[in-house]
């Protein structure tokens, strides 16, 4: 089925970005450039999370998680893991609640300290989310995190579980009780 009509959403522009496919297999990984009006202003970088929509010929709508794996800012370029390259069979799923990819922009800090830092969600449950900054927190400790949408949306948490990603980005599990 050809693919037309790709957008990209990232937590740092308000609508999704316009996209042409460049090379690539959109349920994989793919190269696109941003429309020349949707670049403007786009900081996105290597291991950026994005959500992926897709409008089919029929008109169906597909709309999968994804990571930034290269980035060539100045010529507006850039190349796109697909979260759902490898669909895997609901029963080797050991989550309990669907998660949903987004890419929202925040910042976490612990309970009862004042240093927030930076933080990206990117993908949430009935029961948790994933959240990439570059605290290390432990397993356990109690996390306020802050989610800025038009309004600045806050809840405090448990962190279940931590793992280290690529050098300085940590990526935080925290249940919603």
């Amino acid at each position: 089925m050809q693919k037309e009509n790709l957008v990209l959403r990232h937590y740092n522009k308000l609508k999704p970005i316009n996209c042409t496919v460049i090379s690539g297999d959109t349920n994989k990984i793919f190269t696109v450039k941003l429309d020349d009006i949707e670049s403007n202003g786009a900081e996105i970088i290597k291991g950026d999370p994005v959500l992926i929509g897709i409008l089919n010929n029929d008109d169906t709508l597909l709309i999968n998680g994804g990571s930034v794996l290269g980035a060539t800012p100045q010529q507006d370029k850039y190349i796109i893991c697909s979260n759902d390259a490898v669909n895997m069979a609901k029963e080797s799923d050991k989550r309990q609640f669907e998660r949903y990819p987004t890419s929202l922009l925040g910042d976490i800090k612990l309970k009862n300290t004042n240093k927030r830092e930076p933080a990206c969600i990117k993908d949430f449950s009935s029961a948790g989310m994933c959240i990439y900054s570059t605290e290390n927190f432990s397993v356990n400790d109690i996390v306020e995190v802050r989610i800025y949408l038009s309004i600045i949306w806050g809840i405090v948490l448990p962190v279940i579980k931590m793992e280290k990603i690529v050098n300085k980005t940590i990526s935080s599990a925290v249940d919603i009780k």
